[in-house]
């Protein structure tokens, strides 16, 4: 089994950043910001999680677009987290997307050469499953809610 593990550096109302390691490899991960644990608009907790492999269905008519990827499993009040290709939080519902530089697309903060990092991120993993263990290395009391921070901007 692969063990990997999300580190988290920065938490922002635009974006969850860190990386993704496996072993020595590393790549740039995004995710959406902590809304807490809300299904399809918040980063996941922290803790440890089963990963298998999956189809990503990205919601083309067309299913020959869906691609194999791997679900985070086991997620408290929540399912088909995966981790796939993209650069913005636009590009997530609640999943994790892999990078190999910072940039910015749609003039959002980005991970770019995405396909290039998931693809990386395949062949390593090479369908085997694997655990992943998702850590904050900040503080928590950097770990804002930012749908309670929104509701108190508009008072």
């Amino acid at each position: 089994m692969k063990v990997l593990r999300l580190e988290r550096w920065v938490p922002s109302s635009l974006g969850t950043w860190g990386y993704l390691r496996l072993g020595e490899i590393a790549w740039l991960a995004m995710e959406k910001p902590w809304r807490g644990n809300r299904r399809s608009a918040s980063c996941i907790p922290a803790g440890t999680y089963p990963l298998r492999p999956c189809i990503h269905n990205i919601g083309t008519p067309n299913k020959a677009d869906d691609y194999p990827s791997y679900e985070v499993c086991d997620v408290p009040d929540r399912t088909a987290i995966h981790i796939h290709i993209g650069n913005t939080i636009l590009d997530v519902e609640g999943c994790v997307v892999l990078g190999t530089v910072l940039g910015v697309s749609k003039g959002l903060p980005a991970v770019l050469n995405s396909r290039v990092a998931f693809d990386q991120f395949m062949s390593l993993m090479n369908g085997a499953p694997g655990e992943l263990e998702v850590v904050n290395m900040f503080p928590d009391e950097l770990l804002l809610d930012w749908d309670r921070v929104e509701e108190a901007d508009r008072v």
